[in-house]
């Protein structure tokens, strides 16, 4: 087997791993607080992500229906649970009406991919593993949720940097900036 195999597996298998243990370690905490609880909701959503990459390349037989759950996890899901955790981490109240058109929009996406209006069709390279998916046009109601939400929690995270006075806490807030940054 070529390398691009192992590493095609290998990538998706290790993510999956690294978020499900910080998901454990998260979780297992004595007291949880708003932060942590959105916080391992957005690495359980993670866990979902890259445990259908994984599945698209170790079960091809379904990797349209992995394919469709990676779409719709990756570009819907989770920058709304990235918005939650990053409400919560910045001091305010993680659930809120400006969820409510990002939640229309993942369930309009969620309906649309259930009906087979997201993913056109998803092939594996027999030897590479290697992974194309063909998306439909409805794939593009997306945008919303995968733009403005990311967007928008850079903006609560940046206020609450700006507003922070203890270097301690001006440092806590670089991490999810940073994390955020690296992901847009």
């Amino acid at each position: 087997m070529p390398l691009d195999y192992y590493l095609s597996l290998a990538v998706p298998a290790s993510a999956l791993v690294s978020y499900a243990v910080l998901m454990i370690l998260v979780v297992r905490r004595r007291s949880l607080t708003r932060i942590h609880l959105t916080f391992a909701l957005y690495l359980f959503v993670m866990v979902v992500w890259c445990g259908s990459s994984l599945m698209m390349r170790l079960d091809s037989e379904h990797a349209l229906t992995w394919g469709t759950v990676l779409i719709v996890t990756a570009s819907s899901v989770m920058p709304l649970s990235w918005f939650v955790f990053s409400r919560a981490f910045a001091g305010l109240n993680p659930v809120s009406r400006q969820l409510i058109p990002g939640i229309v929009a993942t369930m309009i996406v969620v309906i649309a991919a259930a009906s087979g209006l997201v993913v056109k069709s998803v092939s594996i390279d027999p030897v590479t593993r290697l992974v194309d998916l063909e998306i439909l046009p409805a794939a593009f109601l997306q945008v919303f949720t995968l733009l403005i939400y990311p967007g928008w929690s850079g903006v609560i995270l940046a206020r609450a940097y700006r507003r922070a006075r203890e270097p301690a806490w001006r440092n806590r807030i670089r991490y999810p900036l940073i994390g955020l940054a690296l992901v847009m």
